[in-house]
């Protein structure tokens, strides 16, 4: 019985805590102004060294700024009245392999790869798109009715793909790509 008793005391603190309920996929390298997490089972104001962890909303108000560093090396800076969600982070640190999936729904970001996208794109989907980077660094923005555009500053590749699918990349630095209709195609900027 006491057994029992010790086990549901454990699993009601582990639904709590977000250290025992989620996934550590990083920490915010810095922060400035107010920047929130919001997770199923809370909502933090974020500081600099402060754990991020899967499934975690992060918004910069429109005095905040922030810069997640996440356990593969990667890097995402987030400008301010600005939302990020982390959908998937996957990474083994011995094969230097994984998956990094991310959304947001406005404002402007900054990727900066590390081991995950030198083997295969990190993804940010958008209400119109999903913005895939390789080896590099994007800038992308996310404005009124979801309008996406992305620029490719570094690496190896920018794709972006509609919601029927169909793909649109470029791989020569300083180009870019908009998408206003999640059926239209990406064209170049």
């Amino acid at each position: 019985y006491g057994i029992m008793l010790l086990l549901a005391l454990l699993l009601n603190i582990m639904a709590i805590h977000p250290a025992f309920s989620a996934d550590k996929i990083g920490v915010m390298g810095v922060v400035s102004g107010q920047v929130t997490a919001k997770s199923a089972t809370s909502l933090r104001e974020l500081k600099t060294g402060d754990a991020i962890y899967l499934k975690d909303q992060i918004t910069a108000s429109s005095n905040g700024k922030a810069q997640v560093m996440f356990l593969d090396k990667s890097a995402l800076m987030i400008n301010p009245n600005s939302s990020v969600t982390i959908d998937q982070f996957v990474y083994n640190p011995a094969t230097q392999s994984g998956d990094l999936t991310m959304q947001s729904a406005k404002g402007a970001l900054r990727f900066i790869g590390g081991a995950l996208s030198k083997k295969k794109p990190v993804k940010i989907k958008t209400p119109v798109a999903t913005i895939g980077i390789r080896g590099g660094i994007a800038d992308a923005h996310i404005g009124a009715k979801g309008v996406t555009d992305a620029i490719f500053v570094y690496g190896d590749e920018l794709t972006m793909q509609n919601q029927k699918g169909q793909v649109t990349s470029v791989t020569t630095i300083g180009q870019g790509l908009s998408l206003s209709s999640p059926t239209g195609l990406p064209t170049p900027l």
